[in-house]
């Protein structure tokens, strides 16, 4: 690649990190927490397919912008989703937990390239990338909408039998609940109430 070349599709990548961290909020507060996290492993998954299947530049910069994408959408919303279910004493832990993977993840990532930068093997880095996109995918479908998300929509029972259930049946959650500070309409059943 000439140095444009290389410009052009470093660029990418932070160019679609600029439009995933734009777009993550409005959709995480349309959609919710879940479904983004979801959308962006689509990004994650495709991304990579053209990175590493690529025949130009072209396409490789189209890809680097997929993979762009998802990552700016997941530096928005994943601590907002870890905040929301994490126990409210051990948050500041997972949100520091959180960041120190990310920075795992470049580490590895560097390693990959070190051994990796030779004849065609890079695209085996690039084609890494994909693999964690279907773990987070398939890690998602284990995984619940916030609670907090559920009772800011109105639906404050199924919040609370969320939340229930992250926490285990003995836990306290009322002042969690509490803080929440949800006012409004609460739809159960198809019909509303008046909180």
């Amino acid at each position: 690649m000439t140095p444009t070349e290389w410009g052009v599709v470093g660029s990418m990548y932070t160019l679609g990190g600029l439009l995933g961290a734009l777009s993550a909020s409005p959709v995480a507060s349309r959609y919710g927490r879940l479904r983004t996290m979801q959308i962006t492993t689509i990004f994650f998954t495709i991304g990579p397919v053209f990175e590493a299947l690529s025949p130009g530049i072209a396409v490789m910069a189209f890809g680097r912008l997929l993979s762009g994408v998802g990552a700016g959408a997941a530096v928005v919303i994943v601590p907002l989703y870890i905040s929301e279910i994490a126990p409210p004493a051990q948050r500041g832990f997972f949100g520091a937990f959180t960041q120190i993977m990310c920075n795992v993840g470049i580490l590895l990532t560097q390693i990959l390239g070190y051994f990796l930068s030779h004849d065609s093997s890079w695209r085996w880095i690039l084609a890494a990338g994909g693999l964690v996109g279907i773990a987070q995918a398939l890690g998602l479908l284990l995984s619940v909408e916030s609670p907090k998300y559920l009772a800011q929509q109105g639906n404050v029972t199924l919040a609370k039998k969320t939340l229930r259930k992250i926490r285990g049946e003995g836990a306290d959650i009322e002042s969690e609940t509490s803080d929440w500070d949800i006012t409004g309409i609460e739809h159960v059943n198809g019909k509303q109430y008046l909180r």
